[in-house]
Formats: structure tokens, sequence, C-alpha cells
């Protein structure tokens, strides 16, 4: 709507084989060596397709997989980098060595994550909270049966992690 060429770019399909190292590997150390050298796949690929298709602008979520070679190249391409660590800053804290490979990183926090961000080298860092976007964000309207069947006084949007997944266990009670 505002004049701005996007596209996505979801490596969300490398997530499987990712997944796949709890399967075949025992060992931490292991697996940690086999999910960076697939991240590494990952980049690569990340850089072939912009290589392709060049980008002004790469912004990536939290957690993606891209290593800092890969944010380097891109720099050195011109392609402004841009986190946006929508992320607990004490819980997931990968961005400590990955900050300063990007040209911003906007978060969910204030304060003291901010300037610990900063601190890590971030080109530039700034408070973004998450939003919606009214045109696509709004209120259905639901049939009887659609209400019965999908409605509640509870609702969860997000990833479903081990510690929120302990804590929905603890609502079980609720519809």
């Amino acid at each position: 709507r505002i004049g701005q060429r996007v596209r996505g770019v979801d490596v969300s399909g490398f997530n499987d084989g990712y997944m796949l190292f709890e399967k075949f590997l025992v060992g931490e150390s292991r697996r940690l060596l086999m999910r960076s050298q697939y991240c590494e796949v990952i980049s690569n690929t990340i850089l072939e397709a912009l290589a392709e298709k060049p980008v002004d602008i790469l912004i990536c979520m939290a957690q993606a997989p891209i290593t800092a070679k890969a944010l380097t190249e891109l720099r050195n391409r011109g392609v402004v980098t841009v986190l946006w660590f929508v992320e607990d800053y004490l819980r997931f804290t990968y961005w400590r060595h990955m900050a300063k490979y990007y040209d911003f990183v906007f978060t969910i926090q204030k304060g003291e994550c901010i300037e610990q961000i900063r601190a890590a080298g971030a080109g530039e860092v700034h408070y973004l909270p998450t939003a919606c976007d009214p045109m696509f964000h709004q209120p259905l309207k639901l049939s009887g049966d659609e209400k019965a069947r999908w409605g509640s006084p509870i609702s969860f949007v997000g990833a479903g992690y081990h510690n929120r997944q302990q804590m929905f266990a603890s609502m079980a009670q609720y519809p």
C-alpha cells in the first residue's frame, strides 16, 4: 500500500531438516556442529537467492538461520541488514554474537535490552513493539458453529516453547 516492493524469503521449510539432528545424533557438541554447518547451507541458499534477485534491505526475524559470514557478504553487496528481535533478550542470547552484523536491530523490549544490544555492536537499536495491520487483522463475523468450535476466553499466538507449554498445561481447566 505504501509503494514498496516486498519479497518474502521463507526458510521455515528447512526446519524439518534442522530438527532431524536430534534423531540422529546423541552428543550435543556433534548436534551443535551439524546445526552450524546446516545454517551455512541455508545462508548460502539465501545469498544465492538474493544474487538472482537482489534486495536493498534484508529484514530477519529473531532466530533467523543466517550466519555472520552471510550478513557480512550482504553488507559488502550494499544490502542494509535488519534484525527484528521479537524474543526475550535474557532468554535468547544469540544476539550477543550477532548484533554487530546488523545495521539495525529492532526489539520489543526497552531499557537495558536496548543498551546491551548497542554495547554488543549493533549499528542502531530501536524499540519496535509488535502490532497489527487493521486492514488484515480485524474481528471476523463467526457463525454459531464457528463460535462453538473456535471460541475461547483465552487465546495464544506464538511459538510453543517448552516453558510456554508448561504454563498452558497449568491452564488446562479453562475452555
